[in-house]
């Protein structure tokens, strides 16, 4: 099959887990580029719905979300047309 035959968007992906807290660590989450294969950890929100702590956290690291999709037992996985590393360089 040629690339002309089909359209198919590319977006940078990244895997979402929440962390429960531990004796030395408060509940947290994990954002994994995987384009980059690098992650970071931010501090989990109040609210019920972890997920939108990780958009609002991209969005305010300058990623476009688009999309995400639920990854049953493993998390999220989050969408991005934004192609840059999640760690400054």
């Amino acid at each position: 099959m040629r690339n002309e035959d089909y359209k198919v968007d590319n977006y940078h992906g990244f895997h979402a887990t929440l962390h429960g807290a531990t004796n030395t660590k408060p509940a947290r989450c994990k954002i994994k580029s995987l384009r980059f294969r690098e992650y970071i950890w931010i501090s989990r929100g109040d609210n019920d719905h972890w997920e939108q702590d990780i958009v609002q956290h991209l969005q305010g690291l300058g990623f476009e979300v688009v999309g995400m999709a639920e990854y049953p037992g493993n998390g999220f996985l989050f969408f991005s047309t934004t192609f840059k590393p999640l760690k400054p360089e």
